[in-house]
């Protein structure tokens, strides 16, 4: 449950959230997209309160939302999935354009193309997934967990993407537990415990990994050791 989390993000900024399982991330996530209801507060998008919209609606507005653990089409090819995508009016007229862009971003999507997504790997699927947010024609881009149970080098093909989809002035938000990753690929980070925003980092300031440790598991001498800083 969240209370009174509030947290801003800028046109073009990039910005990460992170903090212990079950305190409010995917939450937050869902409730900005129009797939939960927030009780009280306002979200506010481009200068427009869309609290209450539907998820169609905020689709349409440009704010794309990539779930956590697989969203595709298992029997659909990986091409018939991307273009499910665009499926809204807003997207629909950039469709060639943004099959191009996400296959250049990703060429064993290419490759895959008349696979169904049920053959792929999981790093192959957390691809098409984060293509079919960018089918969407995005203003900003809510990722949740993208690199969740991936291997290191599929790791670092996705940080890459992602950071290419940011510089490209996609407004993004991204729910990440690897701290390493969100400092790495966002301009600020928010931690979020107990469903409030308790901590902002802004750009070019860490955090201590025993800081962390204390946040996740209560202490860092609970976690068997120390650490230097992140």
């Amino acid at each position: 449950m969240l209370r009174g989390a509030s947290i801003a993000v800028g046109d073009g900024e990039s910005v990460g959230l992170f903090g212990p399982n079950g305190h409010g991330k995917t939450t937050l996530l869902r409730s900005i997209s129009g797939l939960l209801r927030p009780w009280a507060g306002s979200i506010r998008f481009q200068d427009r309160d869309i609290t209450g919209w539907s998820p169609r609606q905020i689709v349409e507005a440009g704010l794309i939302h990539v779930p956590q653990a697989n969203t595709m089409f298992p029997r659909m090819t990986v091409l018939e999935n991307l273009t499910l995508g665009a499926y809204s009016p807003r997207a629909r007229p950039h469709r060639r354009r943004n099959l191009e862009r996400v296959f250049d971003l990703f060429p064993r999507l290419a490759d895959r193309r008349t696979q169904t997504c049920q053959t792929l790997s999981g790093g192959e699927r957390q691809m098409a997934a984060l293509g079919v947010g960018l089918m969407g024609e995005p203003t900003m881009l809510m990722l949740d967990e993208p690199t969740l149970g991936l291997a290191p080098l599929m790791k670092e093909v996705l940080a890459r993407a992602i950071t290419e989809i940011a510089t490209s002035g996609v407004t993004l938000l991204m729910v990440d537990q690897d701290i390493n990753l969100l400092l790495e690929v966002c301009q600020r980070e928010y931690l979020l415990e107990g469903g409030e925003t308790s901590l902002e980092l802004q750009e070019g300031e860490r955090i201590r990994e025993e800081q962390v440790l204390e946040m996740y598991f209560g202490s860092a001498e609970a976690s068997g050791g120390t650490m230097d800083d992140a």
